[in-house]
Parts: C-alpha cells; structure tokens; sequence
C-alpha cells in the first residue's frame, strides 16, 4: 500500500515504535511492577485533588447562596 494512503501515525503507535526501536532488553517483572505502583498511586492522587477542588467550589457556591 502506498505510503499516501495510510493514515497518520497515531501518538501511541510513534510511542510504541519508539520503545521498539530505544529499548533493546524488556523491562523486568519488578521494574513494571514498579512502575505500575507508581502510576496507580499518582492515578490516586490526581483524582483526591480533582474531588477537593470541585468540593471546594461547590462549598464556595453555597457560601453564596446560603
């Protein structure tokens, strides 16, 4: 298929690529088992900030009104 008929590369598939091309060695068990801990404990922290601030305006709403 020529090259002008597919469609641009997505950002996930250049990201894939990318690890494909950089990363030679697999990471280890541990090492994605880190990094997972990691993303779910951020993943965890933005959402109790994403909750505080729309309680925090929804407080400051009924300041107004009340």
């Amino acid at each position: 298929m020529p090259a002008e008929e597919l469609l641009p590369l997505t950002l996930p598939e250049m990201r894939r690529l990318l690890c494909r091309r950089i990363w030679t060695a697999r990471p280890s068990e541990r090492e994605t088992l880190a990094w997972s801990h990691w993303r779910r404990r951020h993943q965890a922290r933005v959402s109790r900030c994403h909750y505080q601030r729309h309680l925090q305006r929804l407080a400051a709403r009924v300041r107004l009104y009340g």
